[in-house]
C-alpha cells in the first residue's frame, strides 16, 4: 500500500475521528498521533510498552529508536482500553506481552487490513474527504511538530526518526503562502 497519498489531518477532523471512534481506534489514532508511529510500530506495542511514564518506539524502518513520555491522556485511554477488553472478553487474561489492539477474532494483534478497514468506517461515519490512512496520523504528527519546533528541520527529523531530510520533505505540507515575496527588497 502507497502511503504517499494518505493526508495529514487538522485538528477538527482528528476531534471528529476520535468522537466516532470505538476505544481501540481512539487508542491506535491517539498513539499515532501522539508519537508518529508508523502502523506496524503501533501494531507491535503491548500493554507493557505502556507501563512506565515513557515508552521506546523501536523502528520498523531501521531508523533511530526513540523514547517519549507518555501523556496524561493517553495513559487514560489505555486504561479505558483494558477495561473495554476486560468486559468484551472475560475468559480471556490481558497480561504485559497483551497486543494494544486486540482482533476480536484471533485475540492477536490486528492486522494492517483490519486497521484500514475501521478507519475507512470511521471516515464514512464523519464524512472526512480525501485519502485517509494510517500514516494520516504520522503525517498529521510530523507537520504539528515542525510547526511546533518554528519549522526546525532538523528537530523535526529527530522526533519523526526519519533517516534522512528529503524523506521528510515529503511529510510536511506545504504553503500556498507567498507573502515572502512582498518582503524583497532589490
Amino acid at each position: 500500500m502507497m502511503m504517499k497519498g494518505c493526508r495529514f489531518l487538522d485538528e477538527k477532523e482528528i476531534k471528529k475521528m476520535l468522537r466516532n471512534s470505538d476505544q481501540v481506534m481512539k487508542v491506535f489514532i491517539l498513539t499515532g498521533l501522539y508519537f508518529g508511529t508508523r502502523i506496524n510500530e503501533s501494531l507491535k506495542l503491548t500493554f507493557k510498552d505502556f507501563q512506565g511514564k515513557s515508552i521506546q518506539i523501536n523502528s520498523s524502518k531501521g531508523s533511530e529508536n526513540i523514547s517519549f513520555d507518555i501523556p496524561k491522556k493517553l495513559k487514560t485511554e489505555i486504561t479505558k482500553l483494558k477495561r473495554y477488553y476486560e468486559k468484551r472478553y472475560p475468559n480471556y487474561r490481558l497480561t504485559d506481552s497483551t497486543p494494544v489492539f486486540l482482533s476480536r477474532q484471533t485475540k492477536r494483534s490486528l492486522t494492517r487490513q483490519q486497521i484500514s478497514l475501521n478507519l475507512k468506517v470511521i471516515q464514512e461515519k464523519t464524512g472526512i474527504e480525501g485519502k485517509i490512512g494510517s500514516h494520516s496520523f504520522r503525517k498529521s504528527f510530523v507537520n504539528k511538530i515542525y510547526e511546533m519546533t518554528d519549522r526546525d528541520l532538523i528537530q523535526t527529523k529527530m522526533y519523526s526518526r526519519h533517516k534522512n531530510l528529503s524523506n521528510l520533505e515529503y511529510y510536511i505540507k506545504s504553503s500556498e503562502e507567498t507573502t515572502l515575496i512582498k518582503k524583497l527588497k532589490w
